[in-house]
């Protein structure tokens, strides 16, 4: 398991709006925006990761067989055909957002510190498939987390059993498979030398989902 520590500068504001529900013809006040802007220059965007390659044992329909088990997915199967190779990965925040609650009387700020946290973590993500790509030299997927389209959220034990007991800190609830801290993101990649489709929703009859990367 390879594992890293690294800082994202930037903290997206506008996702941060997105992820408090400010979408649409939805339009945050001022004095929104302004707590926003306040709470993203206290937080400090450091975020930690760990991933490691696993090799592809075999394919079948709908199932990929690995080492630690298999991962059952249909959409992942199709979009993992020419892998040469998968990564586990996992990225959590360093607890800043954590216990906002905890720390703070004001309602406003206690949602805003969690939507940070959360948009923190996805920018994690996005940070470290970046840096694999650029280190490895090869093409990944979109990250593909228990819970997410047909793979189903029992496979986090299928990505702890890889990655080391508690990697990061980070453990699981086998009852809700719940991860904590909370602001943690556990997900598959697949990769290879050659361009892969790249996105599972091509492969998905949910048209109207509302976490849908591409139009219907």
């Amino acid at each position: 398991m390879i594992s890293i520590h690294d800082t994202i500068s930037e903290i997206d504001a506008q996702r941060v709006l997105v992820s408090l529900g400010y979408n649409g013809t939805a339009r945050p006040d001022e004095g929104i925006r302004n707590q926003v802007d306040r709470c993203i220059r206290k937080a400090s965007g450091s975020f930690r990761a760990a991933f490691k390659e696993v090799p592809v044992a075999g394919m079948e329909a709908g199932c990929i067989a690995t080492k630690y088990g298999r991962i059952q997915s249909k959409n992942f199967a199709t979009i993992a055909r020419g892998a040469e190779t998968l990564y586990f990965c996992l990225v959590t925040t360093d607890g800043d957002e954590e216990g906002a609650d905890d720390q703070c009387s004001d309602l406003l700020e206690t949602m805003v510190r969690d939507a940070i946290g959360t948009v923190l973590v996805e920018q994690g993500v996005e940070r470290l498939i970046a840096r694999m790509e650029e280190e490895t030299g090869q093409h990944l997927c979109l990250p593909f987390s228990p819970g997410y389209c047909d793979f189903a959220v029992e496979g986090q034990r299928l990505i702890f059993s890889a990655l080391a007991p508690r990697p990061l800190g980070v453990r699981f609830d086998e009852t809700s498979w719940m991860m904590t801290p909370i602001k943690s993101i556990s997900f598959i990649v697949s990769a290879g030398g050659a361009v892969m489709e790249r996105n599972p929703c091509k492969f998905c009859s949910l048209t109207r989902c509302f976490m849908r990367r591409t139009a219907s």
